[in-house]
């Protein structure tokens, strides 16, 4: 999203109620008892975002048949996302916040990658100052931490 009103829509209000139920989860995954295995709780979310899937149903035109292919990339992505839920629980639970943080960074440059490979999406100039602008945030904020040595080593631990 751009300041101003002329991009705002519903579908904004959604990335920013997303963005919001990710730094929710983020803090509440952390403040977790760690006898909670990381699987069950990534199981969880996974469960949770699928149900509301399924509500939203109804506001997208109803069931439709899908292409095989299509089959194909929703299982793809299904796994992709349970393996990437149990990685940031993993990194919420025992990763110093002030070094994990910054990847979460990451996920920009590879959207901006993947829109152009997939879709052929070339982003405006003015996106890519700002993610260049994002990107370097967390870049700086990484560097800070390890600077001041707030940012300690990663424990080894399996949940």
């Amino acid at each position: 999203m751009r300041p101003g009103t002329e991009g705002f829509t519903v579908y904004s209000l959604a990335v920013l109620a997303s963005v919001v139920a990710s730094a929710v989860r983020d803090l509440s995954t952390r403040r977790m008892d760690a006898k909670v295995p990381s699987l069950f709780i990534a199981m969880i979310t996974a469960i949770a975002v699928s149900l509301l899937g399924w509500l939203l149903i109804p506001l997208s035109g109803g069931w439709r048949p899908m292409p095989a292919l299509t089959i194909v990339h929703l299982t793809c992505a299904a796994v992709s996302i349970a393996v990437g839920y149990i990685f940031i629980v993993q990194a919420m639970r025992i990763g110093d916040m002030g070094f994990v943080a910054p990847f979460r960074y990451a996920v920009l440059v590879f959207a901006l990658i993947l829109g152009l490979l997939v879709f052929g999406d070339l982003p405006s100039p003015v996106t890519l100052v700002g993610a260049a602008i994002v990107v370097s945030s967390g870049l700086y904020t990484l560097y800070r931490e390890q600077v001041r040595g707030v940012a300690a080593p990663v424990k080894t631990q399996v949940h």
